[in-house]
């Protein structure tokens, strides 16, 4: 009985599993192998496709923002598969500044095993991002398809993942290697899941927690599953009595008589796991600087609303993106209104058809409850929004769509309906794969990628700075100068840190083309910044001699005179009081 009831999709009701066994030996060979066939169809379909638009980032190059890091810079990885890489994924070296281990043991893995087979090359880094990003979508397809029983809606929502333009940073940036990795274990712990949840057994149980330990080992966001867990308890598994009150139109519940409260006990350990790997990664990020401070309850909780509608129009109506987003300024008061009461609004409208159309709960609670370790709790660097952190929340809102009966095209549709139907998916998903076909293009290189990004979201200090640097290692000296000028001119305090090889490139631009006062003057304030006063001078008595106009440099060179005497007085006390305490 219960091998014959295995076999069943979720959505079946008890009824359907009456009828069903009455047929079990006539019928059910031939019609299973026909549904399997189409279902492997479209799931290989789907898998294609979410390959196409990234094919050509085979012949793109690592980008010098974290692929270093994780990559071509890291003594570590670049040694490949071996004992002390082994140690330092785990954090048992020594913490290094330059190469944290930021607590995910098997992304760095993945690298060292890349590096031992393809060394380099950054070919088969990118051809293994997209492999992992097509198995992805196979298994989310999978999982809508036995979450919903539909596999027609479950394929066009796989689809919707596999071409979003959200996703082009996760799959074209080789350094979220883990962000792939925590999305394919925590779709393979979903599906265990639900197959542990009809029949719970031990062996069902070990398994679930193996994926759930292997997605936290990839990244730290998958912390969130055990309350997904309780999410697919309420919808479609109905696995208390105390869900079933809510008189949701599930037919595809395990029919469970469990109380909520061993449904608690029974997650106590994946809930334990978590918060040992939050601590962990926690750790991980704050000994590399990554941990911004602790902003008060207000200022996370605007932040947190600010960051929700953020992602929800990303989710829907994607834009052109770089790849860094700099914290906006603080919304304004009737922003943060007009926010909460959007967020507001979506929840009321999930409670209100909760009876008719419980998924639209669960998907709701589901997204807003994954985002929730990247929405400003805690702030990570200097970004609040990215859209690679989509990745990993989207699977919620996608649960949302696949339980809407236009998208499953039954009988019952006319064919009006069925032709808009058709025609509006088709429309936005050409606009999505153009997108993202067109953003993935993007990623070719460092520098055609950080000009997109100021192109694209303004000059922010982070991306001109990276982009400077990166035209300096080209030696194209005359704009590598530009935007380190333009960098200083936005924050001068963060720039200090680029002073020395703002100094580099312009003294590089010089020997090239020395009759450019503008660039004598900046190197003479250069030296002055790094207070050495000696070299500043002679700097801005040639930009003088170049341009007698340039008043600028004459009011420089004079303030370099005053501070080298007086530095020089300074030292000159310094030896007299040094002298003096010798000979007493």
């Amino acid at each position: 009985m219960h091998a014959v009831h295995d076999r069943l999709p979720l959505h079946a009701s008890p009824m359907d599993t009456r009828i069903h066994r009455v047929n079990v030996n006539e019928s059910r060979i031939s019609l299973a192998s026909r549904i399997d066939c189409n279902s492997a169809l479209l799931c290989i379909a789907v898998s294609v496709l979410a390959m196409l638009p990234y094919l050509q980032t085979f012949g793109h190059e690592f980008i010098t923002l974290d692929d270093g890091v994780f990559v071509f810079q890291n003594p570590y990885v670049m040694n490949g598969m071996s004992w002390d890489g082994f140690l330092y994924s785990l954090g048992l070296q020594p913490p290094d500044i330059k190469f944290p281990h930021l607590g995910h043991p098997l992304a760095w893995w993945s690298h060292m095993l890349d590096v031992q087979m393809f060394g380099l090359n950054p070919c088969g880094h990118h051809v293994v991002n997209v492999l992992l990003h097509a198995a992805n979508v196979a298994l989310l397809f999978v999982f809508l398809s036995r979450l919903t029983g539909s596999s027609v809606s479950a394929a066009i929502c796989a689809t919707i993942f596999a071409v979003h333009p959200a996703h082009v940073q996760v799959v074209a940036w080789v350094a979220q290697r883990k962000t792939l990795l925590c999305g394919v274990f925590q779709l393979l712990c979903l599906i265990s899941y639900l197959r542990y949840a009809e029949r719970p057994n031990i062996r069902r149980y070990v398994i679930v927690t193996v994926f759930f330990s292997m997605a936290l080992l990839s990244k730290a966001s998958a912390v969130t599953l055990p309350c997904v867990f309780l999410l697919l308890d309420f919808w479609p598994l109905q696995r208390s009595r105390a869900f079933k009150s809510f008189g949701c139109d599930v037919s595809g519940s395990v029919c469970s008589t469990r109380s909520l409260v061993s449904l608690l006990i029974e997650k106590l350990p994946w809930f334990a796991m978590t918060a040992g790997i939050s601590l962990f990664a926690y750790m991980s990020q704050e000994q590399a600087g990554a941990v911004l401070g602790h902003p008060s309850v207000s200022d996370r909780l605007v932040k947190s609303m600010d960051a929700y509608c953020v992602y929800i129009l990303k989710s829907t109506i994607p834009d052109l993106t770089g790849v860094l987003h700099p914290a906006p300024i603080a919304p304004s008061g009737w922003k943060i209104a007009a926010e909460a009461l959007t967020l507001i609004t979506i929840t009321l409208l999930a409670l209100w058809r909760v009876k008719k159309q419980p998924s639209i709960l669960v998907g709701w609670c589901w997204f807003i409850g994954t985002l929730v370790p990247v929405v400003g709790v805690v702030q990570l660097a200097s970004q609040l929004y990215a859209t690679r952190y989509l990745y990993l929340t989207m699977p919620g809102l996608l649960v949302a769509l696949s339980s809407d009966r236009s998208l499953q095209f039954q009988s019952t549709q006319s064919t009006a309906r069925r032709i808009a139907t058709i025609g509006s998916l088709a429309l936005v998903l050409t606009g999505y794969l153009a997108l993202t076909t067109y953003e993935a293009s993007k990623w070719r290189d460092s520098i055609t990628l950080f000009s997109y990004a100021i192109e694209v979201e303004g000059l922010d200090r982070q991306t001109g700075t990276l982009l400077a640097m990166k035209l300096s290692e080209e030696q194209r000296w005359e704009e590598s100068v530009e935007y380190f000028r333009e960098v200083i001119g936005i924050d001068g305090e963060y720039g200090r840190v680029f002073y020395g090889l703002y100094r580099d490139a312009l003294e590089q631009l010089l020997k090239s083309e020395p009759n450019r006062s503008r660039e004598w003057n900046d190197l003479g304030v250069v030296h002055c910044l790094l207070s050495d006063f000696q070299k500043a001078i002679p700097c801005f008595e040639q930009a003088v001699q170049l341009d007698p106009d340039l008043t600028q440099a004459v009011l420089n060179a004079e303030h370099a005179r005053i501070e080298l005497e007086k530095s020089s007085q300074a030292t000159d006390t310094s030896s007299s009081l040094t002298g003096h305490e010798k000979g007493e």
